[in-house]
């Protein structure tokens, strides 16, 4: 699989989740809990893939003979997407920290259904 085909698939995985949590969505801590676990491992995952997509760009003017379509010396544009890279890095780090304060928050709640009359009745006929 190429790799733009796995950041399309990212895509679309933080898509489902936006889709299954839009309206009036009841989740139990429980659930968010792993959720929020996954995303969090994704923060620290984009951290560190982000660092390595900035360091290959750059390597790229070394290896390829790189060019703009205006004739401007690629480097400055190329340094300036790494430099943005990195600093999205940073966010996808801090975005995992902030997820595992969430995570630790509400790592011990639990729930239960509340009873609801027709229940009651099927439990007493």
């Amino acid at each position: 699989m190429k790799l733009t085909e796995v950041a399309d698939e990212v895509y679309e995985n933080v898509r489902a989740i936006n889709h299954a949590t839009i309206g009036p969505s009841v989740l139990a801590a429980p659930t968010v809990y792993a959720v929020a676990g996954s995303l969090k491992a994704a923060g620290f995952g984009l951290e560190q893939a982000l660092g390595q997509l900035a360091a290959a760009l750059l390597r790229s003017l070394d290896v390829l003979e790189v060019t703009e379509d205006d004739g401007a010396d690629p480097a400055p544009r190329a340094q300036a997407a790494a430099g943005a890279m990195r600093e999205a890095a940073q966010h996808a780090a801090a975005m995992g920290h902030l997820l595992e304060r969430a995570q630790q928050s509400i790592s011990r709640q639990a729930y239960r259904r509340p009873v609801v009359v027709d229940e009651l009745e099927d439990l007493e006929g």
